[in-house]
C-alpha cells in the first residue's frame, strides 16, 4: 500500500498539536545544533519564553554538566525523506530561572526536513519528581541494606573482635574453669610459655607453674572460687612460672572473675617481669657505680637546689649523710672567694651550650681546705624530648694529678741527667782507651820487677799493692767502656738453673769468700736472654751481697714463675741500704762502697732491661738486702 504525502491540512494539525503538547518540544538543525523551534511548555520548562529560545544552540538549554549529552547527536541522521528513524534518550539537567535545574527526558528523532535539511525533533519531560522520588527509594534502599549490613556485620564481628582485643594485650590472659582447666588464653601467654593454643586449652593450669609451686596454687585456687574477688598477687612475692621448654620466668598475676553461660571463671593476667628485673637490676647497679664512684657526683635541680651527692664526694668535702647534701647548692662547695664564678662563668655556659669543664677548687665543710678539683657540668635532658629538667656535675680531686705532673716533670728531669751521664759515659770511653794500654805496660814491668824481688824483700809488698791497684783501675776502665758501648744482648732460649750455679761457682772459688754460703731454690726456667751477660749479671750481684755481709753469712736464692715471667730474688743478711740514699741505688757512679766503681748496679739495670726485664731493690726492716730481677719466659712456638 502506497503511503501518500502529507497535505497542508495534514502540516497544520501536527503543528497545533506540538504548540498545546505539554511537554516541550524543540526542532534542532542537525549540522550545527540551532534551535529552529520551541512550543510554549519548552518556553516554561526554561523559565521563559519559546521565541527567545530560537536561534539558541541547544546545549545552553542544560547545565554545564550536561552541554554534551544535548550536544552528542548534532550530526545529520541519515534517513529519507519525512522519515522517522532510530531515535536517542537521555535524561540531562535544564538551567531555570534563578540558577535552579530541573531534571528532564529528552526523547529525539531525526528526518530530513526540505527547508532545513537534516533536523531532530527532541521532546524534554520533566522527570525531576520522578528523579527526587527515585533518589529517595533509592536512598532507603540502601540505608536498610547497609543497616542490615552492619548489623550482621557486627553480630560476625564481635567474637572476633573480643578476640583481637585479647590478642592484642601485651600481657598474658588466661580465664579457667572451676576445675582448674584452662578455657581461654591470648596470644600473648602462647608468647610468653612457648605453647600453642590447642596444646593449652582444656588443660589443668598447673602445667604452668613449676612442680614444687602446683600442690599450693591448688589450694590457692579452690579458695579464691569459694570468694572470688579482684585481687592482685606477685605485689610484694616475686611467682615464678613455667614454659615449654622447662624454664622458669617471673611473673606478677592480678586475678578478677567473671560469669559466661551461668558459670564462674577465673581469670589471670600475667605480665613477666624478666625485663622489668632486668632494668632494676641496672638501676640499681648504676647507682650502685655512681654512689662507690671514687669520683664526685651530684645533682641539683635546674634552680640550683643539690637533690644528691655520691658517697665519695660527702667524704672529699666533709658532709655526713645525703640529707646535708641536700640542704646545700653548687655555690656552698666553693670557697668564698671563687663563689662568684658559679653565677657569672659556670651557670651562664652550661645553660647556653650545656655543659661547662675546668678546674676550680672545692672546700672541706669542716677544714675549709681549698681543694683541687676538674670539674665537668652539664644539663641532663630528657631523653624523650631533650628537654634540661637538672644540672650534673662530675669532680675528680686533682691533687693525684698534679702529684703525676710532678713526678713526671721528675722524671723528665732525671731523663736529662740520664742523658748527660750517656755523654760523660762516651767521655769515659775515650780517656778509658787511651790509659788502658799505658796500664797494661806498667803493669808488665812491676811483674817482672816482682819476679825479681821475691820475699822477704821488703819492696815485694810495695809492688803487689801497686799491683793491685792496677787491677782496680784496669777494672774502672772495664766498666767503664761496658758502661759507655753497652753489648746489645744476643738472646737465646737458654735453661735460666746452669747460669746461676755457673756464677756461684765463681763466688765459691774466691778464697777471700770462704765463708760465705750461698743456696739456691726453685724450679729450671726456660728464658730468652744472653748467657754470657745474665752470668756477669748475677755474679755482679753475688759479688754485691757478698761484700756487704764482709763475706760471711749466707746468700739464698729463690727462682719463681709468675704469670709469663721469671722472678730471681737474691736475698743477703748484710746491713742493707740507708733508705735516704736508695732512691739512688742504680745511678751511674753512685756507691755506698768505700772503693767501688759505682757502675755495678748501673750497669746491671741496663742489661735487664735490654732483656725486656725489670730489676727493682728492696730492703726489709729486719735487715738486709732483697734484690729481685724479672726476666720473661721463652713462649712456646704455637707449633709446640
Amino acid at each position: 500500500m502506497t503511503k501518500r504525502p502529507p497535505s497542508d491540512s495534514d502540516t497544520r494539525f501536527e503543528a497545533r498539536i506540538a504548540a498545546h503538547a505539554p511537554d516541550g518540544v524543540v526542532v534542532v538543525r542537525a549540522h550545527d545544533g540551532v534551535i529552529l523551534y520551541a512550543n510554549a511548555a519548552m518556553g516554561r520548562l526554561v523559565g521563559g519564553e519559546a521565541a527567545a529560545l530560537l536561534g539558541r544552540p541547544v546545549s545552553t538549554l542544560a547545565t554545564t554538566d550536561d552541554t554534551e549529552t544535548l550536544l552528542a547527536p548534532t550530526s545529520p541522521p541519515s534517513i529519507g525523506d519525512t522519515e522517522l528513524t532510530r531515535g536517542w534518550t537521555a535524561d540531562v539537567r535544564l538551567s531555570g530561572p534563578g540558577g535552579s535545574t530541573r531534571w528532564s527526558r529528552v526523547r529525539a528523532a531525526g528526518f530530513d526536513d526540505p527547508e532545513h535539511g537534516a533536523v531532530w525533533v527532541e521532546t524534554f519531560t520533566d522527570v525531576t519528581d520522578q528523579r527526587e522520588a527515585e533518589d529517595r527509594l533509592r536512598a532507603l534502599t540502601e540505608t536498610l541494606e547497609r543497616r542490615v549490613t552492619e548489623r550482621t556485620t557486627a553480630l560476625r564481628e564481635s567474637e572476633a573482635m573480643a578476640r583481637a582485643l585479647l590478642d592484642s594485650a601485651t600481657l598474658g590472659i588466661i580465664a579457667v574453669h572451676v576445675d582448674g582447666r584452662i578455657a581461654l588464653v591470648n596470644a600473648a601467654t602462647e608468647q610468653l610459655f612457648g605453647y600453642g593454643r590447642e596444646a593449652l586449652l582444656g588443660q589443668p593450669l598447673d602445667m604452668l607453674l613449676p612442680e614444687r609451686f602446683r600442690d599450693g596454687h591448688a589450694r590457692h585456687l579452690d579458695a579464691y572460687f569459694v570468694q572470688p574477688r579482684t585481687r592482685a598477687m606477685g605485689t610484694r612475692l616475686e611467682l615464678q612460672a613455667r614454659r615449654a621448654d622447662g624454664s622458669e620466668f617471673p611473673v606478677e598475676i592480678s586475678l578478677s572473675h567473671f560469669e559466661l553461660a551461668r558459670e564462674n571463671l577465673a581469670v589471670a593476667f600475667i605480665v613477666d617481669l624478666t625485663e622489668r628485673n632486668r632494668v632494676e637490676a641496672e638501676r640499681l647497679q648504676l647507682s650502685s657505680l655512681v654512689e662507690n664512684s671514687p669520683d664526685f657526683i651530684s645533682t641539683a635541680t635546674l634552680d640550683g637546689q643539690v637533690t644528691y651527692v655520691n658517697r665519695a664526694g660527702r667524704q672529699l668535702v666533709g658532709l655526713d649523710s645525703v640529707v646535708a647534701a641536700e640542704r646545700t647548692t653548687p655555690k656552698d662547695y666553693v670557697p668564698p672567694d671563687d663563689q662568684a664564678a658559679i653565677e657569672e662563668e659556670i651557670l651562664p655556659a652550661v645553660f647556653e651550650r650545656g655543659y661547662w669543664v675546668g678546674e676550680r677548687h672545692f672546700r672541706h665543710f669542716e677544714t675549709g681546705e681549698r681543694i683541687p678539683m676538674d670539674i665537668n657540668a652539664f644539663l641532663v635532658r630528657d631523653q624523650g624530648t631533650g628537654q634540661p629538667h637538672s644540672l650534673a656535675i662530675v669532680a675528680r680531686d686533682a691533687r693525684p694529678r698534679k702529684a703525676a705532673e710532678a713526678a713526671l716533670q721528675e722524671s723528665e728531669a732525671l731523663l736529662q741527667e740520664q742523658e748527660t751521664l750517656a755523654t760523660l759515659g762516651k767521655m769515659a770511653a775515650v780517656v778509658a782507651h787511651e790509659v788502658r794500654n799505658p796500664l797494661a805496660a806498667i803493669k808488665g814491668v812491676l811483674q817482672v820487677l816482682r819476679g825479681r824481688h821475691a820475699p822477704p824483700s821488703q819492696d815485694r809488698p810495695i809492688i803487689d799493692e801497686v799491683v793491685e791497684r792496677l787491677d782496680t783501675l784496669n777494672a774502672l776502665i772495664e766498666d767503664l767502656l761496658v758502661f759507655a758501648r753497652p753489648t746489645e744482648p744476643k738472646l737465646t732460649s737458654l735453661a735460666l738453673s746452669p747460669v746461676i750455679h755457673s756464677s756461684v761457682r765463681l763466688i765459691r772459688q774466691d778464697p777471700a769468700l770462704s765463708q760465705l754460703d750461698v743456696d739456691v731454690a726453685g724450679p729450671d726456667v726456660i728464658v730468652l736472654g744472653d748467657p754470657t751477660l745474665l752470668q756477669r749479671l748475677f755474679l755482679n750481684l753475688l759479688l754485691n751481697a757478698a761484700h756487704a755481709m764482709d763475706g760471711r753469712g749466707t746468700i739464698r736464692i729463690d727462682v719463681t714463675r709468675h704469670d709469663e715471667s721469671c722472678l730471681v730474688r737474691i736475698s743477703d743478711t748484710g746491713p742493707g741500704i740507708p733508705a735516704d740514699v736508695r732512691h739512688r741505688i742504680f745511678e751511674p757512679f753512685f756507691t755506698t762502697k768505700s772503693r767501688g766503681t759505682g757502675l755495678g748496679l748501673a750497669i746491671a739495670k741496663r742489661s735487664i732491661e735490654h732483656h725486656q726485664g725489670t730489676i727493682t731493690l728492696d730492703c726489709p726492716a729486719e735487715g738486709g738486702t732483697i734484690v729481685t730481677v724479672v726476666l720473661p719466659l721463652e713462649r712456646p712456638s704455637p707449633n709446640q
